[in-house]
């Protein structure tokens, strides 16, 4: 995964993961706590500062674009960045990412990264605070601050239903929507393609 476009892909696949998930059933009845997992099929496609991608110091702010589908049952997602033809479908019951690359009829099977999603239905627990609105790719959505799993202060602007439409970092943009849809996404876009090689990562 040398490619920078992957790189993206992985890096915005973490920012979902590394927040702060759910852990009593009480979360649930919290209207204070937003939903950090999507509770309704959707098709998201991100713009993703390519500022950010490499390093702080990195000039101009051109972006690239990553198209994110999320299936609620079962829960899966797909990332789709831009250019390289390599997706990666993350299956978060079987807590399985498969990296597939079409060029080579390739899929590479790793554990998931990140903690389990928060059940269907049930709030994030955790420290959030709520901040201000926005309308982000036409769609409403509020900002809510907290911090990531390693520590770091992040900005998460969410959907009532739980749909990620803009995400910083210590005052850094990482990643915007700019075109949503809900509808039912296709079992097939989440299976790995008939007669590709599949390959189970060494663990560790």
């Amino acid at each position: 995964m040398t490619d920078r476009r992957l790189r993206a892909a992985v890096a915005s696949l973490l920012m979902l993961a590394a927040l702060p998930a759910v852990a009593g059933p009480t979360a649930a009845q919290q209207p204070d706590r937003p939903f950090v997992v999507p509770q309704r099929d959707v098709d998201v496609l991100y713009a993703i500062p390519a500022a950010g991608l490499a390093s702080s110091s990195a000039a101009g702010s051109a972006a690239v674009g990553q198209r994110v589908r999320f299936a609620v049952d079962p829960a899966r997602q797909r990332v789709d960045p831009p250019g390289s033809g390599t997706y990666m479908i993350t299956d978060y019951v079987a807590r399985r990412l498969t990296v597939v690359q079409p060029d080579q009829r390739l899929a590479t099977v790793l554990p998931a990264p990140g903690t389990p999603l928060a059940p269907h239905g049930v709030r994030a627990d955790g420290a959030y605070r709520r901040l201000d609105g926005r309308v982000v790719a036409g769609t409403p959505c509020t900002d809510w601050s907290t911090r990531d799993q390693a520590g770091a202060e992040s900005v998460v602007c969410l959907t009532d239903d739980g749909v990620m439409l803009q995400a910083s970092q210590g005052g850094r943009l990482l990643l915007q929507a700019v075109h949503v849809i809900y509808a039912p996404q296709p079992a097939a876009i989440f299976a790995v393609p008939d007669g590709f090689r599949v390959q189970v990562a060494p663990a560790g």
